[in-house]
């Protein structure tokens, strides 16, 4: 996560330098600085944040002269990929540790859940035997078993 922020600050840095650049040189019509929504650095922070859950506006890219259009919308994409990759990894990383503590309690997870579900459905029995429950030749129990006593 810090890796995150520092990605995004530097991302922010660099969308609030080429706003200062379109403010000065694009020759931007009075009015139309409202839609450059990165021209201060708590803003272009503001701007990065909101892309990282997929709220982008590239209107202000292209105001006045357009000088620095390519540059912002480079910038804009490598930021939304370097920002994609960043979670995709986050993801790996938070699923593999799930599968790695799930595979070291497989066998009683496989036995709780097989458990927890005839005990969820336990009120269908009568319609699995259709009155018949003198049928049933077998028992399930459960125990369960303290992490200091043997296996045996």
């Amino acid at each position: 996560m810090i890796i995150l922020l520092i990605v995004c600050f530097g991302f922010s840095v660099c969308f609030y330098i080429l706003a200062r650049n379109q403010l000065d040189f694009d020759n931007i019509p009075k009015g139309s600085e409202k839609k450059i929504h990165y021209k201060t650095l708590t803003r272009s922070f503001n701007y990065v944040a909101n892309m990282m859950i997929g709220n982008s506006d590239i209107a202000g890219f292209e105001l006045g002269d357009k000088t620095q259009a390519k540059w912002l919308f480079a910038l804009h994409t490598v930021t939304v990929f370097i920002i994609m990759i960043h979670f995709l990894n986050m993801m790996i990383a938070i699923m593999g540790n799930t599968f790695a503590e799930r595979s070291a309690v497989i066998d009683r997870v496989y036995y709780r859940d097989h458990l927890t579900f005839i005990l969820d459905n336990w009120f269908l029995i009568k319609s699995a035997f259709r009155g018949k429950i003198s049928d049933v030749k077998y028992i399930i129990a459960a125990l369960s078993l303290k992490e200091e006593e043997s296996d045996n």
